[in-house]
């Protein structure tokens, strides 16, 4: 099974079956709180909120954990980065250093939990529902909303083109590693180069659909399946913002 930080896994689990607008809401008080927190408990907290929505939603986590490759080398750099301080290897630069890329990882994972868990459809009309004030100021709300839907039907279909060419290349002789810089730089450039070309394909052809849809046309848009009150999942919602928010201060 392949999976990314974007790709929507079905399933009829609570966690899929929430309110869209109530999840964004929470995974911005999560994001506020953990950046909040100073002490290796409220991270503990953190981390089991986080393990225990993950595991209700059912995500599968050998796929996710290859699939953030990058965030893995960063977080490996902030450890380094902070252990071996300007003074040298210190024991209080390490903890640093860890509790810095711990903050980063439960970060990803719960951004990834609101992306595998709502479509990208449902997570435009929860953005354009919370932002629907924004819009007495004239802010393109709408817009916006559209444009992340696309990005996030975009960035699955990216990657696929991505690990496509590199296969494609590395079949025809591309040394991307072990063959000297000067070779990985060849293979690094007739990749992207042939990957930007694709993705300027798409855009354009996306912009003549939409265009042939007559996307603008309509001011305000009726949806098929406008998003229900759903009165218990905020209450839900509220509640577990508010416990979060108290970590943050009590731990």
């Amino acid at each position: 099974m392949t999976l990314n930080a974007a790709a929507y896994v079905p399933g009829e689990t609570r966690v899929h079956r929430a309110d869209p607008r109530a999840k964004v809401i929470l995974l911005f008080v999560y994001s506020l709180a953990l950046f909040w927190i100073d002490t290796w408990a409220g991270m503990v907290f953190f981390a089991a909120a986080a393990g225990a929505v993950w595991a209700g939603a059912r995500i599968p986590v050998g796929p996710a954990v290859r699939q953030t490759v990058p965030v893995q080398i960063l977080v490996a750099f902030t450890i380094a980065a902070n252990a071996l301080a300007p003074a040298g290897f210190t024991l209080a630069g390490l903890d640093r250093g860890c509790f810095f890329g711990a903050r980063i990882v439960l970060l990803v994972a719960a951004s990834f939990c609101l992306t595998a868990t709502t479509s990208s459809l449902a997570l435009a009309q929860a953005l354009e529902d919370l932002m629907a004030p924004l819009a007495r100021l004239r802010v393109p709300v709408r817009d916006i909303a559209a444009v992340v839907s696309v990005a996030l039907r975009f960035i699955p279909q990216i990657l696929d083109e991505y690990y496509a060419s590199r296969d494609a290349l590395a079949t025809r002789g591309a040394r991307f590693a072990g063959g000297g810089a000067r070779a990985a730089v060849r293979a690094w450039q007739a990749l992207f180069m042939g990957l930007f070309i694709r993705v300027f394909k798409r855009a354009d052809t996306l912009a003549t659909a939409l265009e042939s849809r007559c996307y603008g046309a309509v001011l305000v848009p009726t949806r098929l399946h406008p998003l229900p009150a759903a009165p218990r999942q905020w209450a839900a919602a509220a509640a577990a913002a508010a416990a979060l928010v108290a970590c943050a201060v009590l731990l």
